[in-house]
């Protein structure tokens, strides 16, 4: 890396960064293994995933938290969340983003039934005491910036006293949110039949600070590149 890396938050006027945002998570996703389960077609999936983070990029720069990580003016990882009582999406959120939902209908009705169903495995499991929900990591390979995209989340929930709130189905990332502070809710499950595991963990305000003031403090394979922390 020519330059250091860069964190920082950005809203929705920021257009350029929300498309190159956009982008980034289409390449770190493309082989979710939900979506590969949902979309098993290679190019409905690239269709759906262009389509479902377009909306999903804006609404959380608009409505949540968007901390992007950049380098040499590039965008090389991103932390997509929400402040506690801003997820799920209100109906005039969803009514925001209709023709963009429709678009995907339109492709898979199947795969975004999937979805859907997913999503309300998680809703029945979610704790009723208000949190922050992280949503979306991703990191350009190499880079290793989803620490820092994950302390600045941490960093905003701890100054506003909010617990963290987030799923996985990447099993080797559990350590590392281990880590960050993060006890395990509920162990693998499947959110449907066939569908891949899903791990769901929380974070209370303050906890694992300690442990974390330094970079190094993790080991290179627990540094979370291309992780997917919750669901839509």
């Amino acid at each position: 890396m020519s330059q250091a890396i860069e964190v920082q938050r950005v809203d929705a006027s920021c257009r350029a960064a929300l498309d190159e945002t956009a982008a980034l998570l289409v390449d770190a996703f493309h082989d979710g293994p939900l979506f590969v389960t949902a979309f098993p077609s290679e190019p409905t999936r690239e269709s759906v995933l262009r389509t479902l983070f377009d909306a999903l990029v804006e609404d959380t720069a608009r409505f949540g938290g968007l901390h992007i990580a950049s380098c040499d003016a590039a965008i090389v990882g991103a932390l997509l969340w929400y402040p506690p009582g801003a997820y799920p999406m209100t109906l005039s959120r969803i009514l925001r983003q209709l023709p963009r939902f429709l678009a995907i209908a339109a492709t898979s009705p199947r795969g975004l039934l999937e979805l859907r169903r997913a999503q309300q495995a998680f809703e029945l499991r979610r704790p009723k005491e208000p949190h922050a929900q992280a949503c979306w990591l991703a990191g350009r390979a190499g880079e290793r910036v989803g620490v820092r995209l994950a302390r600045a989340l941490m960093q905003e929930a701890d100054n506003n006293d909010w617990s963290i709130y987030l799923e996985t189905q990447n099993e080797r990332t559990m350590s590392f949110y281990r880590r960050m502070g993060c006890e395990l809710m509920a162990d693998g499950f499947e959110c449907f039949p066939g569908a891949p595991l899903t791990w769901i963990m929380w974070r209370r305000p303050g906890a694992g600070l300690a442990r974390h003031r330094r970079r190094q403090d993790l080991a290179p394979a627990e540094h979370p590149e291309n992780e997917k922390i919750a669901c839509f």
